[in-house]
């Protein structure tokens, strides 16, 4: 039991570090694709088949 938790606290620090060193570079992409798409968002979604021929709605960035 220790050792997943152990193991999980580990890994969320990581990310989390990760996170704060990477922020800066996410900001700025997004700065430049809110001017690039002129003013129409970071993100879109776009209808793909997946599973059974099921729709679903995949969030790009």
């Amino acid at each position: 039991m220790y050792r997943n938790f152990l193991k999980r606290l580990i890994d969320f620090f990581i990310v989390l570090s990760a996170l704060l060193i990477i922020w800066p570079i996410l900001l700025i992409i997004i700065i430049f694709l809110h001017f690039a798409n002129k003013g129409a968002g970071v993100f879109f979604t776009q209808a793909r088949p997946g599973k059974n021929a099921q729709i679903f709605k995949a969030i790009k960035f």
